[in-house]
């Protein structure tokens, strides 16, 4: 039997016997137990205070504590052997760059304000029921006073962060891309403020120095989970090198390793990377996965900025002299935005089953990936419906049975060629399916 288990049974022991009628007095220095009461009923709350006292009973058995049980109470611990908690399950779903080019946002103004609600609600279904949800921030919110604008420097009505949370359910987002300083550090920060006031957390870009030392961890379903964000660069330059996480071996390193002392179950890293508009992966890209996998105790990588879906990959590394399994996510494609090019006006959200092994990290992993392929309909002619976001499987249907006039014949036909590229893509592990 291990130590802890030896030791949190013996304590365990001793408290029974002191709670049905045994007394003693222990030193100062002796770990006691308090008894406290519930709604649920009596439990323990161990406390190193010498104030703590078990509480003397009017008729004392002759049973007293030796200089050796005070031994097991001073050394004990009440750790519970990782090998005998359960397993921890959770789902993660992600959707891909979230863009806003003047098309856009003018597609989202109703009136002196903006509502991106119609954009964003077909597709709500595939997001909102996951344990945590999360994306690409690849745009500022840098407030009306700023003047809102699309390519090449970003800056998009806030409101767009409200229908992020309230319609697709919206956790967290990487804000580290290319474009986090297109409005400066002030839009910088005021973007965070504007996340902040939408309940979206966010990491990759910081206001403080002391703020990007410290690991973006979530809990889910009881599981600490951490987020690491990178982007290859900047175009705008970077006033502060602590306010943007830049790719960096070394500093990546050491975040998750930061993030595994601070206690992580599962570290979960998002990068800014690849080469835009291409629909595979590059070597940097895949020697860059590798070796995260292999030097860090991440286990899975989401990236972006193609623009365009790329391939999903499990890469089998070996770490400290076992074999460690990771998968990435090259790219998602464009969740919003108005790019009209072939496999620009498309991209993928993904649902991802995960288990957490606390006894052994090796076994911890994605357990069923369901990807889903969307499509951004321009709609020119469809005042209100702009650009909204589809399921294309959805529109395909609604197409064929008639309920939905603003699908058109050519629409039809690509979103019936994507479903085909896609299934020849992505579906090379049997952990994945379309849905």
């Amino acid at each position: 039997m291990p130590a802890k288990v030896k030791s949190f049974t013996t304590v365990c022991l001793l408290l029974a016997l002191l709670l049905t009628g045994c007394t003693g007095r222990l030193s100062d220095t002796v770990t006691t137990a308090a008894p406290q009461t519930s709604a649920a009923g009596p439990r323990l709350t161990l406390t190193n205070t010498a104030a703590a006292r078990i509480p003397e009973k009017k008729e004392p058995s002759a049973m007293k504590i030796t200089p050796e049980m005070a031994a097991v109470f001073r050394e004990a611990s009440l750790d519970v052997e990782e090998s005998e908690l359960p397993p921890i399950r959770f789902t993660l779903c992600s959707v891909g760059d979230i863009m806003s080019h003047d098309g856009t946002f003018a597609a989202a103004k109703t009136g002196s304000t903006y509502d991106f609600t119609t954009m964003f609600a077909s597709v709500a279904d595939y997001t909102k029921h996951a344990d945590y949800t999360i994306g690409n921030l690849e745009t500022t919110f840098a407030g009306a006073a700023r003047g809102y604008a699309g390519y090449p420097c970003f800056n998009t009505p806030e409101q767009m962060a409200d229908g992020l949370s309230d319609v697709l359910g919206v956790d967290l987002v990487s804000t580290s891309n290319n474009h986090s300083l297109d409005t400066g550090f002030k839009g910088l920060c005021s973007t965070l403020d504007f996340l902040d006031a939408a309940g979206i957390g966010h990491t990759g870009t910081y206001r403080t120095e002391e703020d990007s030392l410290i690991p973006k961890i979530v809990e889910i379903n009881g599981a600490k989970v951490a987020f690491l964000a990178y982007t290859y660069g900047s175009n705008s330059g970077i006033p502060y090198k602590w306010c943007l996480n830049v790719t960096n071996r070394t500093k990546i390193q050491e975040a998750a390793q930061a993030a595994y002392d601070a206690g992580a179950d599962y570290i979960i890293a998002l990068l800014h990377w690849g080469v835009e508009y291409r629909r595979t992966n590059t070597a940097d890209q895949r020697s860059l996965a590798e070796w995260i996998f292999a030097n860090t105790e991440v286990q899975l990588i989401i990236g972006n900025h193609a623009h365009v879906v790329e391939p999903i990959e499990e890469i089998t590394v070996e770490k400290d002299g076992r074999e460690k399994k990771g998968i990435v996510f090259y790219a998602l494609g464009n969740f919003t935005g108005a790019q009209r090019k072939d496999y620009r006006d498309t991209g993928i959200i993904v649902n991802l089953d995960i288990t957490i092994d606390r006894s052994d990290r090796s076994k911890s992993g994605v357990e069923k990936i369901v990807y889903t392929p969307t499509f951004i309909d321009p709609n020119a002619l469809a005042t209100g419906k702009r650009y909204r976001v589809l399921a294309i499987e959805d529109a395909i249907r609604a197409y064929e049975n008639g309920s939905d006039s603003l699908i058109t014949a050519d629409e039809y036909k690509k979103l019936q060629m994507y479903l085909e590229d896609y299934a020849e893509q992505l579906e090379t592990l049997p952990c994945i399916s379309r849905g």
